[in-house]
C-alpha cells in the first residue's frame, strides 16, 4: 500500500479487500443517475453502502444522500474501507466544494482512501487530479511550492501557446499600440509604492533585477498571473479565484500575496504565504500587509 492519503484508482482495482461489510462509497455528483449502466457495472451489490454527496434531493428511498460532509459523519466511517467517486462536470463551485470535502475526509480518516474519477470530459479533470496530488503532500511548505510551481508552469504554457504579449524585438503588442509608458520590455519594470501622501503613487521605476538578457530568472507567480490593462480590454484576465488549486488551498489574504508581489523572488513569496495574519481584511489591505518588505542593502 502506498503512503499517500488518497490513491487514484481505475475500475480494475477499486477496493483494497473483499470484505463487503467494511466498504463505503462516497459518491460526489452534481446529479446521480441511479439507473446509469456504468454505475451498475462498477458498484453492483454495493448501493446500500453508498452515500451520495449532492445538493439535489432524491425521491428514491434506496439512495442515501447528504448535502455536505460533517465531522460527525467522518467519525462514523473512520475505520471503513472508503472509495470516493468523483462524478462531476463543469460546475466550478461544486467541484471546489468536493475537493474541500475530500481534504477534510483525508485529514480525519485512519485508513488510506481510494478515489475513482468518472470521465465526463470535464475541463477541470486535470485540476481535480492535481488537487488530489496536493492533498497527498502533508508538509504545508512543500504543498505550497508544488502548487506554486504548477501554476507558474501552466501560466507559461498558456502565454506561450496563445502568444498574448506577442513580443517583436522586445516590444509587446501593448507598446506597439502606444498603451504603455515604456517602449521596450513590456511590463518588466519594477517599482516601489510611494507613501499615501505622495501623488506619484509609485517610485524607483527601473527594469526588474531578475530580467537578464531579456529573460526572467525567477518564478514570480504575481507576474505570471498578471495581465496589463491593454490585454484586459481584450478580455484576457487571469482570476486566481477561478484557478482550482489556488482557490482550494489558499485563503483570501494569500490570494492577495499571490497577486500583488511583483518583482520578488519565488522563495520570498513562498515564505510570505506561510505568514499568519489575524488582522481584519480591511486593515490588511489598507496597511498593505500582503506586500513583501523590500530587503535592505
Amino acid at each position: 500500500m502506498s503512503d499517500e492519503k488518497i490513491e487514484i484508482v481505475n475500475k480494475e482495482n477499486l477496493w483494497s479487500n473483499n470484505h463487503n461489510e467494511k466498504k463505503m462509497i462516497l459518491y460526489f455528483a452534481e446529479k446521480f443517475y441511479y439507473e446509469k449502466q456504468e454505475n451498475y457495472e462498477i458498484f453492483d451489490g454495493l448501493f446500500r453502502q453508498m452515500v451520495i454527496i449532492s445538493r439535489k434531493n432524491y425521491k428514491n428511498k434506496n439512495i442515501k444522500v447528504k448535502s455536505c460532509v460533517t465531522t460527525k459523519f467522518i467519525k462514523q466511517i473512520k475505520y471503513r474501507d472508503v472509495l470516493i467517486v468523483i462524478d462531476v462536470k463543469d460546475d466550478y463551485s461544486y467541484i471546489k466544494k468536493t475537493i474541500k470535502s475530500i481534504e477534510k475526509i483525508c485529514n480525519d480518516m485512519n485508513n488510506q482512501i481510494r478515489c475513482f474519477i468518472i470521465n465526463n470530459n470535464s475541463k477541470y479533470e486535470k485540476d481535480i487530479i492535481n488537487c488530489i496530488k496536493a492533498i497527498n503532500i502533508c508538509n504545508q511548505s512543500e504543498r505550497n511550492e508544488f502548487i506554486y510551481d504548477l501554476i507558474c508552469k501552466e501560466m507559461d504554457k498558456k502565454f506561450l501557446k496563445c502568444n498574448y504579449c506577442d513580443f517583436k524585438g522586445d516590444i509587446c503588442r501593448a507598446s506597439r499600440a502606444k498603451c504603455t509608458v515604456h517602449e521596450k520590455m513590456g511590463c518588466c519594470y519594477s517599482f516601489d509604492y510611494a507613501p499615501f501622501w505622495d501623488f506619484r503613487l509609485t517610485k524607483n521605476v527601473r527594469l526588474c533585477e531578475y530580467l537578464r538578457e531579456g529573460k526572467c530568472t525567477t518564478k514570480n507567480i504575481s507576474c505570471k498571473v498578471f495581465t496589463c490593462n491593454y490585454l484586459k480590454r481584450q478580455g484576457i484576465v487571469n482570476d486566481t479565484h477561478k484557478m482550482l488549486l489556488l482557490e482550494c488551498f489558499f485563503n483570501k489574504k494569500q490570494h492577495d500575496v499571490i497577486q500583488l508581489n511583483f518583482f520578488r523572488a519565488k522563495e520570498d513569496i513562498l515564505e510570505k504565504l506561510k505568514e499568519r495574519n489575524n488582522d481584519m481584511y480591511f486593515w490588511y489591505i489598507l496597511n498593505r500587509k500582503y506586500m513583501i518588505k523590500k530587503k535592505k542593502d
